[in-house]
């Protein structure tokens, strides 16, 4: 006891020179080598010496708070550190009575409730300093905002759940508000890269396939794999082969004990592999609709899909043969002005061929458009339905009147096997031509001399192929 008031006297005596010191200049002066010898804080509190109204920076890390002799207390001291600055400070003699200021724990609680989304750390830490008007340590922003998120007062988007970004962990008062963080996609509060941006706009509201995307945006196919899986979610979902060469179809089945591989950073955002092609959309849209467009994806990159892909391909290969021999011959019977061959107009939608034909003498400037499209299998309403979408969708085609199909156009569809009922009625009310395969084998053979058949021509093409 007799030693701690020999030091309480020498601390006091030494600070009774008006001259603030901090505890290690107190330490250096008495030549004390053990600090907790003098307890600094315990001489303020039981009156001895005053103490800086705010705490400063050393050169040892932290902050510390400067000392005094007690008639310092109250006013405002000027004087200069051991390290060459000079400080200002108001001294104060310690009051049970004084409410301390707020804790780096409360500031930080402060501005999450007033914050709509989660924040990083060097976020929170430049509101907290705007709040005190000084300088705060980001290393105590960071320690006290872990220890609220082990203590389950906030929600933190860490490895186990997520992602770590550049800025650090994004933390927020619940999942909700860094929910509201991630869906920012433009402007200072985004925290997505540019990549990330383009790939979120790009499967936002849409089905779309990883090619299409790298062929659009110019993205590697395997930075696109990685920032699904980053961004995304697996669909819990298996494809089912149904039916035989005729009826059959793939079906998306839901399994529920399917492991979901990626972090799900934007909820919404989901992708399936079919056949190894990866597949991206958004779970937002109506299931039906992603459904129905991820197994037509499916039937065709499928061992039967591709089979009658071929078909349609050599199919459409014979059209062309058949077209140029009626060419040659003239067999049109009318005066035709321009032929176009796979032409793409302004809705980016392709055309098999059109002629632009003149009926009767020039004068009278009657021309016609006549306008193929080829089906090899079979002819079924929908067709139909999506034959006049696009020639309606085609500026060149469209009567901006009715919101039809210009009287001029008259469209042609050949089909490659037979046509159902309700094709055939649908095509005869809205003036649909439908020309059946046999039909140009017959002009065909008779403009060549021999019989040929679109099977015969197929057996050609696979042994020039061979």
């Amino acid at each position: 006891m007799g030693v701690v008031l020999t030091l309480l006297r020498r601390v006091v005596k030494l600070l009774s020179d008006g001259v603030p010191r901090f505890k290690q200049e107190i330490l250096s002066a008495l030549k004390v080598e053990n600090p907790k010898s003098i307890n600094l804080t315990e001489y303020w509190k039981r009156g001895w010496v005053s103490r800086s109204e705010v705490s400063f920076p050393v050169l040892r890390g932290g902050r510390q708070y400067a000392y005094s002799c007690v008639e310092n207390a109250g006013k405002v001291v000027k004087w200069r550190a051991s390290d060459g600055r000079l400080l200002v400070c108001r001294f104060i003699l310690y009051s049970g009575d004084v409410k301390k200021g707020p804790t780096v724990r409360d500031l930080i609680l402060k501005v999450m409730r007033e914050s709509e989304v989660a924040l990083f750390p060097h976020e929170v830490h430049r509101r907290i300093c705007s709040l005190l008007g000084r300088s705060v340590s980001l290393k105590a922003v960071k320690n006290r905002l872990y220890d609220l998120y082990r203590a389950g007062v906030l929600s933190r988007l860490d490895r186990a759940r997520g992602w770590q970004f550049r800025e650090g962990f994004l933390y927020g008062l619940n999942y909700e508000a860094i929910r509201k963080r991630l869906a920012i996609f433009e402007g200072p509060l985004s925290v997505w890269s540019d990549a990330e941006r383009r790939l979120i706009k790009a499967v936002e509201n849409n089905v779309v396939s990883a090619k299409k995307i790298r062929d659009e945006m110019g993205l590697d196919e395997s930075l696109i794999t990685w920032l699904s899986r980053k961004l995304g979610r697996e669909a819990p979902y298996d494809l089912k082969k149904i039916g035989g060469r005729k009826t059959f179809r793939i079906e998306l089945v839901r399994n529920e004990n399917k492991q979901l591989r990626g972090k799900g950073l934007i909820p919404w955002l989901k992708w399936i592999y079919i056949y190894g092609n990866l597949y991206l959309y958004d779970d937002r849209l109506p299931w039906d609709e992603v459904k129905a467009k991820l197994e037509r994806e499916a039937f065709w990159l499928s061992d039967e899909g591709r089979k009658r892909v071929m078909r349609g391909e050599a199919f459409e290969k014979f059209l062309e043969y058949t077209y140029n021999l009626i060419d040659k011959a003239g067999e049109w019977k009318l005066k035709v002005v321009d032929v176009k061959r796979r032409w793409i107009g302004s809705s980016r939608k392709e055309f098999d061929r059109i002629y632009e034909v003149i009926i009767g003498p020039p004068e009278l400037n009657i021309n016609v458009k006549l306008v193929f499209e080829a089906k090899s299998g079979v002819l079924q309403s929908s067709d139909i339905d999506d034959f006049i979408e696009k020639l309606v969708a085609e500026y060149t085609f469209k009567d901006h009147q009715t919101g039809g199909i210009r009287k001029d156009v008259i469209p042609i569809i050949v089909v490659g096997k037979t046509a159902d009922k309700k094709a055939l009625e649908k095509a005869r009310k809205h003036g649909i031509k439908i020309v059946f395969r046999t039909q140009l084998e017959d002009v065909a053979s008779r403009l060549l001399g021999e019989r040929i058949t679109f099977a015969k021509y197929m057996k050609t093409m696979k042994k020039t192929i061979s």
